[in-house]
């Protein structure tokens, strides 16, 4: 018989994190992201922008 009081603990699982590397004229910028939307808004935003191929 399980007792479900002697299951260890699960650790809290770690963000995702989303990158985005810019470069307009040979300057980089990197951001880093863990809301999924704002990576995507943001993305949408520099690659209009010219700034990601």
């Amino acid at each position: 018989m399980d007792d479900d009081n002697t299951k260890e603990p699960e650790e809290p699982k770690e963000p995702k994190t989303y990158f985005i590397m810019t470069n307009e004229k040979g300057d980089y910028g990197c951001m880093t992201f863990t809301d999924y939307d704002m990576y995507k808004s943001s993305l949408e935003t520099y690659t209009k922008l010219g700034w990601i191929d």
